[in-house]
């Protein structure tokens, strides 16, 4: 089978009731989060995070990337970034000064 992306990237949809769809793609060493959650606050903390850059962009079509974030699609609709790894969640260092120091941004 052709791999045809690099990276994991992840379609987010955030329907009008609220829940939220993921479906990710390439990238075998990626985390697969795909799956149906009931809300946003069920997410991963570092997709709420990159979730929370993208719902500030602007809709209007043409969409611009966000380098190591992701894409706006649409209203509902985000292509999220994922590299090889899971990402640092930044909440996990608040308070604590040396998780702080091993957390890249």
């Amino acid at each position: 089978m052709t791999e045809y992306f690099d990276h994991k990237i992840c379609r987010v949809l955030v329907r009008n009731d609220g829940t939220v769809c993921i479906l990710c793609v390439g990238g075998i060493d990626a985390p697969d989060i795909s799956g149906a959650y009931s809300g946003v606050n069920e997410l991963p903390g570092w997709v709420q995070d990159k979730l929370a850059v993208l719902m500030i962009c602007d809709p209007t079509p043409p969409t611009k990337q966000v380098n190591g974030v992701g894409r706006r699609i649409n209203n509902n609709t985000f292509w999220i970034d994922v590299d090889g790894t899971i990402p640092p969640d930044v909440r996990v260092g608040i308070g604590n000064l040396n998780n702080l120091q091993k957390l890249t941004l």
